[in-house]
């Protein structure tokens, strides 16, 4: 079975190279393109089972591929993942209108990126998500920002850092004795 082909759009050298790096490690086909009107063609030439897409592209936007994408019949069910800096929530919420079945905002984590594409297309193709490499990765437990430096009260003893949660990421920065509501 051939690996699933997912296109990467960005205008920035050096998150298509992280992308694709962390898609081909997971056992998937990268494709890329840096701006609007290259992703529209290697959509048609290629047809990716997937795409990786910035807002923010030179010339067409991301938002006009995805539009565009969605007119075509050939592509209307196209899986879309918008991956950008773009965070507010109407630009989110215009993202998904617009087709995107994801969206993600940078800086983000290439594992929870992995993790999503595969989603995507095990909800579109279930039969090819299975073959892929499972993806490996250096657990934030390893990382040493996990480890929040607090100063301590005028008079009281200095406090560990925060424990880490099971699953390698880290507490939230709520003290003790705070309510969660």
């Amino acid at each position: 079975m051939p690996k699933p082909r997912i296109l990467v759009v960005d205008d920035e050298p050096g998150v298509l190279e992280l992308v694709e790096f962390n898609l081909r490690k997971a056992g998937f086909d990268v494709p890329l393109a840096e701006y609007g009107e290259a992703a529209l063609r290697r959509i048609e030439a290629e047809q990716p089972d997937a795409v990786v897409l910035d807002l923010m592209l030179p010339g067409v936007d991301g938002l006009e591929v995805c539009k565009l994408d969605r007119r075509d019949p050939a592509t209307a069910n196209l899986p879309v993942l918008m991956l950008t800096a773009k965070a507010t929530e109407v630009d989110r919420v215009l993202g998904l209108e617009l087709g995107a079945q994801d969206y993600l905002t940078k800086p983000f984590s290439p594992r929870e990126l992995v993790l999503r594409v595969k989603n995507l297309l095990q909800r579109s193709q279930p039969d090819q998500v299975h073959s892929l490499t499972p993806f490996s990765f250096i657990s934030p437990r390893n990382s040493a920002s996990c480890l929040r430096a607090t100063p301590p009260a005028s008079n009281s003893p200095p406090r560990p850092p925060h424990p880490r949660r099971r699953d390698g990421g880290c507490e939230s920065s709520r003290g003790r004795g705070e309510s969660r509501g």
